[in-house]
């Protein structure tokens, strides 16, 4: 597992180097600027991003939407001071697959880290918490509730290999493991999952799920 760690606070960035990379099967990439994490990210994507949002030469928003655009198969996990609305928002709406915030680590990062990458959103208490009184607020009225199903033939229709993919990312399953009950490559498998976000128009696993069974095209 391939993991970039982009944090300009020295201190936390080498306590995550440390710990994630005593793991046998986890190659460490460090950044503390963007200009830093887009040169490492120019020959191969990761498989995890780890970012903080507040960095020396700009706001990592852009990156993670960047990493979501090339790379649908890499997972993102955010861990940073900020706790405010825009940054939540912006960074969950931008392709983040977690958001933690750093006086709130988790004690087995390592851990919290397979988690992201087996299909899971892990969130701080208080994240969790401004997000489930975040769609409490929400009118029953909105796009999501309004929405008609997709119909056979509609445009953004998912292929039936398409739905057995989302099955799989709902179940939680690695794309590795997707690839074996499937019986295709795990870049088919990516392949599958872009398409996915392209036709519901979301940027993260999380949300294509939820948009699915807001479509009723599957039901947890």
């Amino acid at each position: 597992m391939n993991i970039l760690v982009l944090e300009d606070d020295e201190p936390i960035r080498r306590r995550l180097v440390r710990i994630l990379g005593a793991e046998p099967d986890v190659t460490i990439i460090e950044a503390a600027t963007l200009a830093e994490a887009r040169q490492a990210l120019c020959p191969v994507m990761p498989d995890v991003l780890i970012v903080d949002l507040q960095l020396p030469d700009g706001h990592a928003i852009t990156l993670i939407a960047d990493v979501c655009r090339r790379a649908p198969a890499s997972d993102i996990l955010v861990i940073s001071v900020l706790a405010d609305e825009a940054s939540v928002v912006s960074a969950i709406e931008a392709g983040a697959s977690g958001y933690l915030l750093k006086d709130a680590l988790p004690a087995d990062i390592v851990e919290t880290v397979r988690n992201v990458r087996a299909g899971f959103s892990p969130l701080s208490p208080r994240i969790a918490r401004f997000i489930l009184d975040r769609l409490r607020a929400t009118p029953a009225t909105s796009n999501y509730s309004t929405r008609p199903p997709t119909r056979q033939g509609a445009p953004g229709v998912l292929t039936p290999r398409e739905l057995d993919v989302l099955w799989g990312i709902a179940k939680g399953l690695k794309y590795a493991e997707i690839s074996r009950e499937l019986g295709i490559s795990t870049q088919t498998v990516a392949s599958h999952v872009k398409n996915i976000f392209h036709k519901l128009q979301v940027s993260s696993r999380s949300e294509a799920v939820f948009e699915a069974c807001q479509q009723q095209l599957i039901k947890l």
